[in-house]
C-alpha cells in the first residue's frame, strides 16, 4: 500500500475509534465493550499512522 492510502485508512480508523467511545452513551454497545474496542481501535490507528510515516 502506498503512503496516501495508509493515511486515509488511519483517518477512517480514527473516526471509528471515536464512534466506539461514544457508542455506550447511546446504548449501542455495553460500556466495557465500547471502551475496549475504542482503545483497541486507537492502538491500531496509531500503529497504522506510524507505519505510513515510516515508509519511504
Amino acid at each position: 500500500m502506498d503512503k496516501k492510502t495508509m493515511r486515509m485508512i488511519a483517518q477512517i480508523m480514527g473516526i471509528v475509534t471515536v464512534l466506539m467511545f461514544i457508542a455506550p452513551s447511546f446504548n449501542i454497545l455495553p460500556q466495557n465493550i465500547g471502551t475496549f474496542l475504542g482503545i483497541a481501535a486507537a492502538m491500531l490507528t496509531g500503529t497504522l499512522w506510524a507505519f505510513s510515516s515510516q515508509r519511504s
